[in-house]
C-alpha cells in the first residue's frame, strides 16, 4: 500500500509491503491513527502504526480460520476491527477483532441475511452496517453481532439497491450506499448509458452519528 500526504505526495519509502500485507482490499484508521488493512489473499488483517511501520504482531490470523476473503474493514468507536468475509462472493459472515487484551480475540457472526457482504461501516453507537452485494440489501448489527434490522434488512422499492457495495455514515447519522450494479451495467455506463437505478442511495437518519456536532442546531431567523 502507499501513504500520501495532504498534497498527494508519497510519504517516506513507498510502497509499504511489510506487516503481512497480501492482496490488500480495504483500509481503515482507528482512534490512535493506526492503519488496519484487510488482506483478501492472506485471510488476515494487517496493522501499521501511525508512521506506516508494521507492528510486531501483524498480521492477525484467526486460529479457527473463520476469516475468509476479508474485504471490507471498519473500526468502531471502541477500536474493535471488523471485516466482511466475502470469500469469492460466497461469504456469509462478519468478524470482529479485539486486541485490547493480552491476546487478540476473534468473534465471527453468521446470519441468513448476510449474503456476499462487501463493505461495512460503524456508527457512533458501535453498531455495524453491512452492504450485502449478493442480496441487494443493507443490514445493521449491534456490537455483539446481533441482527438489529428487520427481516431482510433495508430493501424494497423505496431503497432501490442494485449491487450495494460502498457504505459510509456521516455526522448526521445518514447512511450513504453506492450501487455497483454488475459487470454488464459497468460496461454500459462507460458507453454513456445511464443505469436505470440510482447510483447512490441515502438512508436518512437511520444510524447514530459518527461524531456529535460542536455547535447547537441552527435557529430559524
Amino acid at each position: 500500500m502507499t501513504e500520501l500526504d495532504s498534497s498527494a505526495t508519497p510519504v517516506g519509502e513507498q510502497p509499504i509491503t511489510g506487516g503481512g500485507i497480501s492482496g490488500p482490499e480495504n483500509v481503515a484508521l482507528d482512534s490512535h491513527g493506526k492503519v488496519w488493512i484487510s488482506n483478501y489473499d492472506g485471510d488476515t488483517i494487517s496493522e501499521l502504526d501511525s508512521t506506516g511501520a508494521p507492528v510486531a504482531a501483524s498480521p492477525y490470523s484467526d486460529p479457527d480460520e473463520n476469516i475468509s476473503g476479508p474485504f471490507g474493514i471498519a473500526v468502531d468507536p471502541g477500536d474493535h476491527v471488523w471485516v466482511t468475509n466475502f470469500a469469492d462472493y460466497s461469504g456469509d459472515s462478519i468478524t470482529k477483532l479485539d486486541i485490547s487484551g493480552a491476546n487478540p480475540t476473534f468473534s465471527t457472526f453468521y446470519d441468513d441475511y448476510l449474503y456476499a457482504p462487501y463493505y461495512l461501516a460503524a456508527d457512533g453507537s458501535g453498531n455495524i452496517w453491512v452492504a450485502n452485494l449478493g442480496d441487494n440489501g443493507v443490514d445493521e448489527f449491534d456490537n455483539a453481532g446481533n441482527l438489529l434490522s428487520e427481516m431482510g434488512g433495508y430493501v424494497g422499492a423505496l431503497l432501490p439497491f442494485q449491487g450495494p457495495s460502498g457504505i459510509a455514515i456521516d455526522s448526521a447519522g445518514n447512511i450513504w450506499v453506492s450501487n455497483s450494479g454488475n459487470y454488464d451495467t459497468h460496461s454500459t455506463r462507460r458507453q454513456g448509458v445511464v443505469p436505470s437505478y440510482p447510483e447512490v442511495v441515502e438512508i436518512v437518519g437511520a444510524a447514530t452519528p459518527i461524531k456529535t456536532p460542536l455547535n447547537s442546531a441552527p435557529v430559524r431567523p
